[in-house]
């Protein structure tokens, strides 16, 4: 009777330690209203299910959501023990100002501790170094048009320092036929 309580309490140890831990990250608490947060997730157990981010929509919009999956293994004095984990990434972007709240997320029964991130108003000198950093030109090669007349209109990004992503896409407008004449083309000026 003694050996099966025993077999009992190392069995329920085993399963607690098998359920997956969650963990919820950000690289910073402050951040301006057009900045963007770097939210990451560690799952423990690589084989639970995926969060539902759904509950960040409140405060925030998903700009990029990715998951990495990991595992190590390691022998120390000829005993092997592993470890794998999934890392759900999602860049966030503010739709307010003020204290937002990054709610606790479930999977699995295990839950994150929520996270407050304070969204402060752009300020002259943040606006200032941004347009130093990055700005766009648009042209229009004509300042009027007709009914079936074409109109081409031209966007140029202009950047000092290393960007990555998309070039934005072509405009939606009602009534319009709306063509991409050439793709996109990137030059370096030195």
């Amino acid at each position: 009777m003694r050996s099966l309580n025993w077999f009992i309490l190392v069995l329920t140890l085993v399963v607690s330690q098998a359920q997956a831990e969650i963990t919820a990250t950000v690289d910073r608490t402050r951040i301006s209203e057009l900045d963007l947060l770097t939210l990451t997730i560690r799952v423990s157990d690589s084989q639970s299910g995926q969060p539902d981010f759904s509950s960040l929509e409140k405060d925030f919009d998903i700009v990029n959501n990715q998951s990495h999956q990991n595992s190590s293994y390691t022998f120390i004095n000829g005993q092997q023990t592993s470890r794998a984990y999934v890392d759900y990434i999602l860049n966030l972007r503010p739709k307010r100002l003020g204290n937002l709240k990054i709610p606790g997320l479930t999977i699995d029964n295990e839950k994150t501790q929520p996270i407050t991130i304070q969204v402060i108003e752009q300020t002259n000198a943040m606006r200032q170094k941004m347009q130093e950093v990055l700005f766009f030109e648009t042209v229009l090669d004509s300042a009027s048009t007709y009914v079936q007349a074409q109109l081409i209109y031209s966007v140029r990004l202009y950047y000092s320092d290393s960007i990555s992503g998309d070039f934005p896409a072509a405009p939606d407008l009602d009534d319009a036929v709306v063509e991409i004449l050439e793709e996109e083309k990137r030059y370096e000026t030195i």
